[in-house]
């Protein structure tokens, strides 16, 4: 079956780079964190606040890595993800989608730094989780998963580190 993709390799290649936009923007976001950290280690607020923003996505990307390394997704379909898998060595399957779950869990990052940019954030996020699909790359509850993924550790790791701070986030 032909697609609009096969006819349009502009099309192919833009989508290909968007989808990796998040991962751009968090390698961006550690080097900045690095170099504030190591250019200027008393600004505490910025160091906190990238740290905010970088932690949620990165154990975000280690749990998915661990799931894709556990679920496989195999002919059986969509709900072929609830068997487990332990073998070695460790296959890397798609579920959950590991771009989506990493640019849900930047824009609830983000959205927790600057809410009145959240909702930018969160349609960037989906366009990501969309060319996943569109690309043929995951299922759609791959992408979901991945969505909820992101989400869920993001708001965790910010409501523990709120709540165990000395200042209450100020």
């Amino acid at each position: 079956m032909e697609t609009q993709l096969d006819n349009d390799p502009f099309l192919f290649g833009f989508i290909e780079l968007f989808t990796d936009f998040a991962d751009v923007l968090v390698l961006l976001l550690v080097v900045g964190w690095i170099a504030t950290r190591w250019l200027n280690p008393s600004n505490t607020k910025l160091n906190r606040a990238l740290t905010l923003i970088i932690a949620p996505v990165l154990i975000t990307a280690i749990v998915t890595l661990f799931l894709k390394i556990m679920i496989p997704r195999g002919p059986g379909g969509p709900l072929s993800f609830l068997i487990f898998n332990f073998q070695l060595p460790f296959p890397l399957y798609s579920f959950p989608s590991g771009h989506t779950s990493r640019a849900f869990a930047l824009a609830t990052s983000l959205g927790a730094q600057f809410p009145k940019w959240q909702a930018v954030f969160y349609f960037v996020a989906i366009l990501i989780g969309f060319s996943r699909i569109f690309l043929g790359a995951h299922d759609i509850i791959e992408v979901i998963v991945g969505a909820i993924l992101g989400t869920a550790i993001s708001l965790v790791y910010i409501n523990i580190v709120l709540r165990n701070s000395p200042t209450n986030g100020a």
